[in-house]
This record gives structure tokens, sequence and C-alpha cells, in this order.
């Protein structure tokens, strides 16, 4: 849709992403910013992504994903000429340290006003806007069908469950936001799963639940997110992520994750923590990915059903409220912002250079 023309939605202007064969619209992104005259270009992406932005005489603050160690050379090489490098967790800044790149932490954040618990009832409700039973278990699988994802490993893992609790096979759904077809990005080139033939093979049709691919692939309005989450009642992540979003959101709606114990995964959500079985490439660069253990993940699933399931609770949104928005903006963004102003637009005055007052 933004191929060559710009538009304005709900008065935020939409730029042009750039010409076909332009993977990360990179070229847009240059014009954008050569003709607004722009202060700085904040990306958010893989930095491996990137061909040539690093390559020009701009101010380019990339917030860095790092979900692997040491950091590849493809990741570190493209940050030499940054103006800042934010890193998105603790880990990630760790990482670059070690390969002598620095960096600020300055985490994501989530809107704890707008992502917050669900009551019993509105957990009932939830589940009934999705046509899922009232009182059925959600496990929730939010991830794109990408081969690093991993989302067979976490249906294995439901199926474990399944199999070592046969009395949760009576009101266990899985909720899988994601599409069944492979998706597919030239810049990473890795394909996904035929999840409905692995549906098929694990015999998990009778607890599998899938949106309509329309619904998936159109996305729905980020105030009807927290839907999704009071859906559920446990959240898998089975890769190692640079930050795992979804563990934020779930967690400030009160639901617990399963998360493999690698990387800055467990740094981002709190529930149950699964073990590394091994580790496979999974991308295009070479790096390590974990692989989670079936069997850990299918006991964390366990422990989370038949546990204390208001203590998760209370413990997921604790947790994730260290990431609210305001909290993260008042005690990271704003002094990083004061800090970089006065090199972003030196104001001279009386022979001396003094900062800007922020707006």
């Amino acid at each position: 849709m933004m191929k060559g023309h710009n538009m304005t939605w709900k008065k935020t202007l939409l730029l042009d992403a750039g010409e076909p064969g332009d993977t990360m619209s990179e070229g847009a992104l240059l014009d954008h910013y050569y003709d607004f005259k722009a202060d700085c270009i904040i990306t958010f992406k893989d930095i491996y992504n990137f061909r040539v932005l690093h390559d020009y005489p701009i101010n380019w603050l990339p917030l860095c994903p790092v979900d692997h160690a040491p950091v590849s050379r493809e990741i570190t090489a493209r940050l030499k000429t940054a103006f800042q490098i934010v890193s998105i967790t603790r880990y990630g800044k760790r990482e670059l340290r070690k390969s002598g790149i620095p960096s600020t932490y300055i985490p994501l954040f989530v809107n704890t006003e707008l992502y917050k618990p669900f009551s019993e009832e509105e957990k009932k409700e939830a589940k009934k806007t999705f046509g899922l039973p009232e009182d059925c278990f959600g496990i929730l699988i939010n991830k794109m069908n990408r081969k690093r994802g991993m989302i067979p490993r976490m249906m294995r893992a439901c199926k474990r469950f399944l199999d070592n609790n046969p009395d949760a096979k009576k009101d266990t759904k899985i909720i899988a936001w994601t599409d069944m077809l492979p998706e597919f990005y030239t810049e990473d080139g890795t394909r996904g799963t035929m999840l409905s033939t692995k549906v098929k093979q694990l015999e998990l049709a009778p607890y599998w639940f899938c949106p309509d691919r329309k619904l998936y692939r159109t996305g729905i309005e980020e105030y009807r997110m927290p839907l999704l989450y009071g859906a559920s009642d446990v959240a898998l992540c089975a890769s190692a992520e640079g930050f795992w979003m979804p563990g934020i959101e779930s967690g400030a709606c009160g639901v617990p994750s399963v998360v493999v114990e690698w990387a800055a995964a467990p740094e981002v959500s709190t529930g149950e923590l699964a073990k590394v079985a091994d580790f496979e490439v999974l991308n295009p660069i070479g790096y390590d990915q974990p692989l989670v253990d079936i069997d850990d993940m299918a006991k964390g699933i366990e422990k989370i059903y038949n546990g204390d399931r208001e203590r998760y609770a209370r413990e997921a949104r604790r947790y994730a409220m260290k990431y609210d928005v305001a909290t993260v903006y008042t005690k990271y963004w704003q002094p990083f912002l004061d800090k970089i102003e006065s090199q972003l637009r030196p104001y001279v005055k009386k022979g001396r250079i003094e900062s800007w007052t922020l707006q």
C-alpha cells in the first residue's frame, strides 16, 4: 500500500516506503531524512537487515535487539557509524559492551492502563469474543510463522502437556495468533511451516484455535489487543528474543509466560523457565539459536495449569509494571534525550554551546 506515495491516516503522516526490492525502505528513509532536515533517524529492526543505511553521514540512532552471544559481526560492523546506540535489554547492553560497542539501555514499554489484568468474568467474556469456551485454559502462541519462531516446537510442547495431563484435554485450547501458511520475508529468507500439516500430525485439531487469516494479516486495533491476552492463561515463547514484546504485554494483563532460559528472553517476562535442549542455526547470518527442551516447556505449562493462577497473575503484572510507558519515558528516554540534544541541535550563544529546551 505504501510503495510509491505518502498518505495521512488518523492525522498521522505515513511516508512512502520506497521502491520494490528496497526491503528495509532504506532509500525512502534517507530521502525523508534529508527532505525534513531531521535531527536523527531512529530505527527498530534487526541490525543485520540493513544494507546501506550505516554507510551514510547521518545521525542514525538504532534500537538494537540482541538475542545471541557473542554478538555477530553482521551486527557490530553496522553499528560502527551509529550516532548513538540504544540497547533494549540489559543482556544486549552487556553483550555489546563485550564486543567493544557502547550503548544506552532503554527498554521497550507497555501501556499498563490499556494492558491490565482481567477479572474472572472479564476473562470469560474475552474467551467468548474469540469463540472459545468461557472456562477453557488458553495457551497463547503469538508468533510470526517463520522458521526462527519455532511454532512447531511449541506445538509439540502443548502435545506433550496434554499427553502428560489427560484431565487437561477437556478444557485446553491452543490460541495460535499467527498465519497457518508460511510467512516469507526477503530480509531473512526463512520460511515458516504449513501449520495445518503439523496440527494433523500431532492430533491437535480438537484444541487448536487460529483466527481467520484475513483478520491476522490485517491485525486488530491496539485497544483490542488486551482481549487476546485476556482470553489466554499462559503465553509461550520458544525462542530467545532480542525483546519479547508479547511477554510484557501478556504480563501486564496478568498472564504468565513459559520462556526459554537463554539470552534476553527471561529478562522481559516472568512465569516458568524452560531449559535449552540444543542449538541450531535458524537465521540467515549463521549464529546459533536455542532449541527449548520440549519436556521442560510442557512442565512449565503444567505448573501454571495446576498452580495458583492468581499468584502467577499478580507476579506477572508486578514484573511488567517496570516497563510502564510513563516509567520508561521518565526514567530512561527523557534523560537520554537531554543528553544528546546539544549534540543533535547545538545552540551557540555568546561563544558557547547550550542546550535547546525540550518541547
